[in-house]
């Protein structure tokens, strides 16, 4: 399981930061504003209010099967989406490993040693599968409820020069 578990209890405080602020408003049926539905006029006299303060939204949410069903959902939802995410960023270790090897490589260096052509045919050889492979990278990746942006590492991976 891929996903930290700092990101699942980050997750479940925006879920739970959600229902609080539902959670913080008052109950609607005590508010005179609403009197006309709870306590209607009949026969030139008030009704008595029959309904009480109305339901107990917290209990509703613990109760509502549906709505805990929602939140697992939203949960596995996201933890799949960065699974896959975590997936797909295993499949640029091979690109890593040549951007590594190309960073590393000291140009002066080159340019002053001597060359034979197997070396040259070897280097272009390197050269056209490391471009090829970069342009196997799909810019942007949809992964379930995330969109992988890669324009920016295709570009940094692409051979130079270009």
């Amino acid at each position: 399981m891929f996903l930290s578990l700092s990101l699942s209890k980050g997750i479940h405080h925006v879920i739970n930061s959600f229902q609080e602020t539902l959670l913080s408003i008052d109950n609607l049926i005590p508010d005179g504003a609403f009197d006309n539905f709870t306590r209607p006029y009949i026969n030139e006299k008030y009704e008595d209010k029959t309904c009480g303060d109305g339901p107990d939204l917290r209990n509703m949410f613990t109760a509502d099967y549906h709505f805990q069903d929602l939140i697992k959902d939203c949960s596995d939802s996201l933890e799949a989406g960065f699974n896959a995410a975590k997936i797909y960023a295993d499949t640029f270790d091979e690109f890593h490993r040549f951007y590594v090897t190309n960073e590393n490589t000291d140009i002066d260096a080159l340019k002053v040693e001597q060359h034979d052509v197997e070396f040259f045919a070897t280097s272009l050889a390197t050269y056209t599968r490391q471009e090829k492979i970069a342009q196997l990278i799909d810019a942007k990746k949809p992964l379930g409820l995330l969109m992988i942006d890669s324009t920016h590492t295709k570009t940094k991976l692409e051979p130079s020069p270009r």
